[in-house]
């Protein structure tokens, strides 16, 4: 039986699989839904495009253009099984970087923005390891083999924002290489349940699955191709590795290649006329080429950087975007008051919270919703590209009116978090209050020293429509060089600290925790301080707070 055939994968999927009863007007539907839902200022000029392979060899990542030059992009760590997101601005790939909680050496799955920047995590430190994950159609997904101690494999999908995963197959034999179908309701995947490795596939509605080959020797590597139509693979029935097209209408299969080197890693060119893959000569030279569907015609695509294991090719994005850098400055100015609540007194440690733009472009977030009975707005980040124009990522969180004794405006969710964590074992104790963030340029608050492309103005000086809470959008940003201040208790800027016993304690403040905002860097979004908490005059009085050690850009003390 198959582990998330029920209800718990097909709950997970619904939001993005349309079911066959439905059909293509309800896909149209949602993908409408979406787009109008996060509304956001047009591109003033055109977003350029064009055909780019992206390679992973040697444990490095290499973007390509078909005959073209190479670049090798930045990131440290070992990276593998490498893909673009399907609008072409996030790569994907199994990487064993150290850090967001997962330790040296194992593979884990991570996301990048595509230039090579902005490496964070997709899911939680898990034993075992994340490898060869696929974007879904929506890009909302992602399927990936988990494998354990001994390596074997199952399926699992992931959704990058909410990095909790979700099993789909899952059984004694050993699954691997999860493959979308571009409608996004099935997966093509191997196993070795029957003995030898086979093509199978699942359909992510019903949970079901059946066997799409079940010949003695091995198949591997499966990709749908573009249109949906057809299931490219890798066989070694003649002796070598060739590639295999299946026709899924009669199921009628094909030779692509056959000849005395091995084919691996298939890659669809984007309009589905050819299959790309690594070609290894006789002799072991690796090449990437591409083969026609029509005819077989054979040509090269480019040369193989050493150690080429496998490449993904897409019409993606070309534009250089100038992203924000978020870093969170160390907690200051810590004060503890006491407040009463229907008799009951509470002790809350205040805090003075910072947040400064150093990387080279503007935070800009562009809030709207349909109408005025909807209370929360749909933010989307608004990133400059260099050449010009602006980019929109949809869907990074949302904006809620807040009204208080401090101010009366819109707040931005999710931005900034405030933890209070026990030393010895980094035990989460409390949480901050705080609702949310109207963040905006402040001139007489700018980092030290000149950044570049620092604006000589202020940009972002609107109080996120202050008193308006009837708006149907709204913009907030800081701009290159500003520094986000919050005072103490400002609007909830406080941790609560009533129950909590004497002894040490580390105060973290994270910016954009969820990861949520494209940033250049997100090495530098927590900065903590240790403190040892106290009681010397008994519970019913104020506790005393002495602050030990400053530590900036960690969020361990």
């Amino acid at each position: 039986m198959l582990v998330g055939s029920g209800a718990l994968a097909r709950a997970a999927l619904s939001r993005v699989t349309p079911s066959p009863a439905r059909g293509a007007a309800a896909a149209l539907f949602l993908v409408v839904g979406l787009a109008l839902a996060g509304a956001t200022p047009a591109s003033r000029s055109a977003d350029p495009r064009g055909p780019r392979l992206l390679v992973a060899a040697a444990g490095r990542l290499v973007v390509a253009s078909p005959g073209g030059t190479a670049t090798r992009l930045a990131g440290q760590g070992f990276k593998a099984w490498a893909s673009f997101r399907p609008d072409g601005t996030l790569l994907l790939a199994s990487s064993t970087r150290a850090g967001f909680g997962s330790p040296a050496g194992r593979l884990a799955l991570v996301t990048e923005n595509a230039d090579g920047t902005g490496i964070r995590p997709v899911t939680s430190a898990r034993s075992g390891e994340e490898a060869e994950g696929r974007w879904s159609p929506s890009g909302l997904w992602i399927a990936y083999t988990r494998r354990d101690a001994e390596g074997s494999g199952d399926i699992e999908l992931v959704s990058p924002a909410s990095g909790t995963p979700v099993p789909v197959v899952a059984t004694p034999a050993n699954e691997r290489q999860p493959a979308w179908a571009p409608n996004g309701r099935w997966l093509a995947y191997v196993s070795d349940a029957g003995g030898s490795n086979d093509v199978y596939l699942h359909s992510l509605r019903t949970g079901h699955d059946s066997a799409l080959t079940s010949d003695p020797g091995s198949e591997t590597a499966p990709l749908f191709s573009p249109a949906g139509s057809a299931v490219v693979f890798v066989s070694d029935a003649a002796g070598t590795s060739d590639l295999v097209l299946l026709t899924l209408a009669d199921a009628t299969r094909r030779a692509l290649t056959a000849d005395p080197g091995q084919e691996l890693a298939p890659a669809w060119s984007p309009d589905g006329s050819e299959v790309g893959f690594v070609a290894i000569a006789p002799d072991g030279t690796r090449t990437l080429k591409a083969v026609r569907v029509a005819d077989g015609a054979v040509r090269v695509l480019a040369p193989a950087p050493a150690g080429t294991t496998g490449f993904d090719w897409r019409v993606v994005r070309l534009g250089k975007e100038l992203l924000p850098d978020m870093a969170q400055l160390v907690p200051a100015n810590l004060v503890v008051t006491s407040a009463g609540n229907g008799g009951r007194i509470r002790f809350r440690l205040g805090f003075d919270s910072t947040v400064a733009n150093v990387g080279r472009g503007q935070l800009e977030v562009h809030g709207a919703r349909p109408r005025r009975g909807v209370p929360t707005m749909r933010a989307a980040q608004i990133v400059k590209l260099a050449g010009g124009g602006t980019r929109s990522f949809r869907d990074i969180g949302f904006m809620r009116y807040f009204t208080s004794a401090e101010h009366n405006h819109w707040h931005f969710l999710t931005y900034e978090r405030y933890e209070l964590r026990r030393t010895r074992d980094n035990a989460l104790i409390v949480r901050d209050h705080k609702a949310g963030f109207c963040f905006r340029d402040n001139p007489a608050r700018r980092v030290a020293r000149h950044l570049p492309g620092e604006p000589a103005a202020a940009v972002f000086v609107d109080s996120c429509r202050k008193n308006d809470p009837r708006a149907l959008s709204v913009t907030t940003g800081s701009s290159i060089g500003s520094l986000d201040w919050y005072p103490a208790f400002f609007h909830g800027q406080y941790v609560d600290v009533t129950g909590v016993p004497a002894g040490r304690y580390v105060l973290v403040h994270r910016v954009n925790f969820r990861w949520s905002l494209r940033e250049v860097s997100y090495g530098n979004n927590a900065a903590s301080v240790a403190i040892r908490l106290s009681w010397p005059h008994g519970r019913s009085s104020p506790p005393a707070v002495q602050l030990l050690r400053r530590c900036p850009g960690r969020d361990r003390c």
